[in-house]
């Protein structure tokens, strides 16, 4: 009787084990689909291509205008960042959010700045 519900018990850790193995696999690949850069607290990595490809730029305060521009970014702070289709903090944005990662804004940003748009 002890070796049946010993049985039991081993074959529905078994389940376990592999359920959690099978949660915790996409997650893993989701994160490796971020791009490589600094994780640096309080920056925002912005890459010149689109999917995190190309030269990084990265941004830790506002800045009047980025060259080459960039075209996707991390943004490792804890409040979200700005991104600018023109110089100076004016024309198309979006807004990156804490810890976001934004494949393609769509544009060529030419400035961004710590904070809502």
């Amino acid at each position: 009787m002890m070796v049946g519900a010993l049985r039991k018990l081993v074959s529905g850790l078994a389940v376990a084990v592999a359920a959690v193995s099978a949660t915790a696999a996409p997650a893993a690949s989701a994160e490796s689909a971020q791009p490589t850069c600094p994780r640096v607290l309080g920056t925002l990595c912005a890459f010149t291509e689109t999917d995190g490809q190309g030269s990084f730029r990265l941004l830790v305060k506002g800045k009047g205008v980025i060259e080459p521009p960039v075209r996707s970014a991390v943004n490792h702070d804890s409040v979200p960042w700005c991104v600018f289709g023109e110089r100076r903090f004016d024309g198309e944005r979006v807004q990156l959010d804490s810890f976001e990662y934004d494949a393609d804004f769509g544009f060529d940003a030419f400035s961004a700045r710590r904070g809502r748009c």
